[in-house]
């Protein structure tokens, strides 16, 4: 067994891939092992995740903590209807169809031909001759005193370039302490403009005793014969945690 073990491992080796037992997976290579050597995710009761999209990262969400409430934020409304469908079975799950921002208000914002890059940013290039929606927004820490949200045991953020002030949304919540792990989308040279960019979002984060420990998903790109890391989900994680 021993050496059959070693000829499959060399023959991934060889091919470019690295086998761990799951143990002892390097940081970035698998959130929920990452989440469960920080916490115990089990007995974790929140779950807030923004810019949910479809709904697919928020069942995932929902399985991967089998105790919490899963808040879901879509903020246009018919991306937020096909979310409602997709999550309907799952009782874990409450949607809200609005945004998240450092302020209330509304905005009217052009759609993008892929849903995914809806933003209120309003740096991504519009679509030709894109319709326009009027969508809403909200304070992160006004939301989660309304629904009782003691603590965040996550807070999940893809909100395509508004991502720094969807937490500075939530700027009291962080100060006292109250959100454990943050899993926010970001670039890593300011020119993607579809993302909230590292630098200004780990300085943000900094004084609240968030740490950056790992990223999940990084997408690498060839600039001029030379590997760029272009963008990631930076995972964050509260000192005491």
């Amino acid at each position: 067994m021993s050496r059959l073990r070693d000829a499959a491992r060399d023959w991934l080796r060889a091919r470019g891939y690295v086998w761990f037992r799951k143990p002892v997976l390097p940081w970035g290579l698998d959130l929920e092992t990452d989440l469960r050597r920080s916490f115990d995710i089990t007995r974790a009761a929140c779950v807030i995740d923004v810019g949910a999209h479809l709904g697919w990262e928020t069942v995932r969400f929902a399985q991967m903590f089998p105790a919490a409430q899963v808040h879901a934020f879509e903020l246009v409304p018919a991306t937020c209807e096909q979310l409602r469908r997709n999550v309907a079975d799952q009782p874990r799950i409450r949607v809200h169809g609005f945004g998240l921002s450092n302020a209330r208000g509304s905005a009217r914002i052009t759609l993008q031909v892929d849903p995914q890059l809806n933003s209120l940013s309003g740096r991504a290039q519009p679509a030709a001759g894109g319709d326009s929606v009027e969508v809403q927004f909200r304070r992160l820490d006004e939301v989660a005193d309304e629904l009782g949200v003691r603590a965040v045991d996550l807070l999940k953020v893809d909100a395509e370039g508004h991502d720094l002030e969807v937490l500075e949304g939530g700027a009291a919540l962080f100060a006292a302490r109250r959100v454990r792990a943050l899993l926010v989308e970001v670039d890593f040279g300011g020119s993607n403009l579809q993302h909230g960019n590292f630098a200004k979002i780990a300085a943000w984060l900094e004084p609240y005793g968030m740490r950056f420990v790992a990223l999940h998903e990084p997408q690498i790109v060839d600039l001029h014969g030379v590997p760029h890391l272009d963008y990631a989900n930076a995972l964050f994680l509260r000192e005491a945690a």
